[in-house]
């Protein structure tokens, strides 16, 4: 929101009386989203804190204290040249840390000075929303996005770790897809066809099962018929970011039908948005940048933005790492949330010393992508062990005592090492070891039934077209 006269209006300061400042905010409540808060400035204009009915009813409703007395001095706010991705974890912070109730960033100057305010109901949306007036671009997107296995850097790479220190993940996409057809149509019904079923989206009877769906239809808030097919070669909840990897799939089906093209971060910040914020899926950052982009990723996350850089290596590289590879699928699919809230909480209690662990990560992350680069396959496996204690270390929710037992064996059987994929305790595990020793292990882990899967490694990410691919 830019608007200057509603901006001015919703500043006062510090030696305002917080009486009169509520009785202000409760008229202006429908530019922020509809929960009163005011910015507090000092005599240069500099903002300084924010004071909400919260705020008020914790100082106990005395009339007479002043702003400087109440009000919340650790506050969210952005800059003018902060990227949407920064943005997007600030809201993300206020939410967890702060108060969940205010949807409304300031944006400053270099002066902290207040320019503009941004609505968490508007942000990602300015364009969105359809009228009756907006033609779509397309008739008919087919989007194909494959899944994902990481190598290390998995479960450093929540918001809350990215904005406080450098994070490093190596990831890379698999021959395994989801594909996403959508199809507009002349009557006004919205099909969803998945799991063999077909459903009238509009009576909303399965809100609960296909939740993250609804709330990406919501976001749209789609006003024609259409069709949404939904096609996976792998179950959601094995660990290889199916739930991701399908959020954007459709979000970047809907933005092709509506603006004819589709900007890839902007894709990838609003799936996380709508996954992570608005669903309250819990995980990271990797999954979504790595089905994009696709590869063999080198993902560099820090506060200020996430960046991506492929890991160049030849089809040699490639072949002999994937003869060297074994790939067990175990267990049932899984809530991937429910372990990764568990590892969150963890992450945010101040006992447990992180930036340890993340110094020790990222040392590994770097040495693996060494390993990669220089074909070394043993030092591979030996890093990708390592990588694996660190990650029990950190959250001890990713396995039990008999995939611990399985594991030690298969190290005994000659294997360099190996984790288990995703959030854990189910899905995939990936095996590095030397070709001779292959079908031993292959054997011994069919009778605890780990099947065994031809998985290989694909170089492209995000496909969209207008015919099926």
């Amino acid at each position: 929101m830019k608007n200057k006269k509603v901006i001015k209006q919703l500043q006062f300061n510090f030696n305002e009386r917080v009486s009169f400042i509520i009785k202000r905010i409760k008229t202006l409540s429908k530019y922020t989203n509809n929960t009163p808060i005011a910015f507090i400035v000092n005599d240069f204009m500099e903002c300084i804190g924010t004071l909400t009915i919260s705020d008020f009813l914790r100082s106990k409703k005395n009339k007479y204290l002043k702003a400087k007395n109440v009000m919340n001095k650790n506050f969210s706010y952005v800059y003018k040249v902060n990227s949407e991705n920064s943005i997007l974890r600030e809201f993300e912070k206020t939410f967890l840390n702060n108060d969940p109730n205010i949807r409304t960033i300031p944006v400053f100057d270099k002066k902290k000075k207040i320019i503009e305010l941004i609505n968490f109901s508007d942000f990602q949306k300015k364009k969105s929303n359809i009228n009756i007036k907006y033609v779509p671009k397309n008739n008919y997107v087919f989007v194909k996005i494959p899944a994902r296995v990481s190598f290390s850097g998995g479960g450093t790479d929540f918001s809350s770790l990215i904005n406080e220190n450098k994070i490093f993940v190596i990831s890379t996409t698999i021959n395994k897809h989801i594909k996403v057809e959508f199809k507009l149509l002349e009557e006004k019904t919205q099909n969803l066809f998945i799991d063999n079923k077909k459903i009238n989206l509009l009576k909303r009877s399965n809100f609960k099962k296909y939740k993250l769906i609804y709330k990406i239809l919501d976001f749209y808030n789609l006003n024609f018929g259409f069709n949404l097919k939904i096609f996976s070669e792998f179950h959601r909840g094995s660990g290889l970011g199916g739930s991701s990897a399908l959020t954007v799939a459709i979000v970047s089906a809907i933005d092709s039908i509506l603006f004819g093209r589709v900007n890839l971060k902007h894709v990838i910040n609003k799936s996380y948005r709508l996954e992570r914020i608005d669903t309250k899926i819990k995980g990271g950052w990797q999954d979504f940048f790595t089905s994009v982009y696709g590869s063999f990723c080198w993902i560099e996350m820090n506060k200020k933005d996430i960046q991506v850089k492929k890991i160049k290596l030849s089809k040699k590289s490639i072949n002999g790492l994937e003869n060297n590879l074994l790939f067990f699928k175990f267990g049932r699919p899984r809530s991937s949330s429910k372990i990764q809230s568990k590892l969150e909480k963890k992450i945010n209690d101040p006992k447990n010393d992180m930036k340890k662990m993340i110094i020790k990560m990222n040392k590994v992350t770097l040495d693996i992508k060494s390993a990669l680069i220089h074909k070394n396959l043993k030092k591979l496996g030996i890093l990708q062990n390592k990588n694996w204690l660190l990650k029990k270390k950190m959250n001890k929710g990713i396995t039990n005592n008999k995939i611990n037992n399985l594991y030690s064996k298969i190290l005994n059987m000659g294997a360099y090492g190996g984790k288990i994929l995703g959030a854990g305790n189910s899905g995939y595990l990936m095996i590095n070891v030397e070709k001779v020793y292959h079908q031993k292990i292959i054997k011994f882990l069919k009778t605890f039934k780990f099947k065994n899967e031809n998985i290989k490694f694909t170089t492209k990410g995000l496909q969209i077209s207008n015919k099926k691919l």
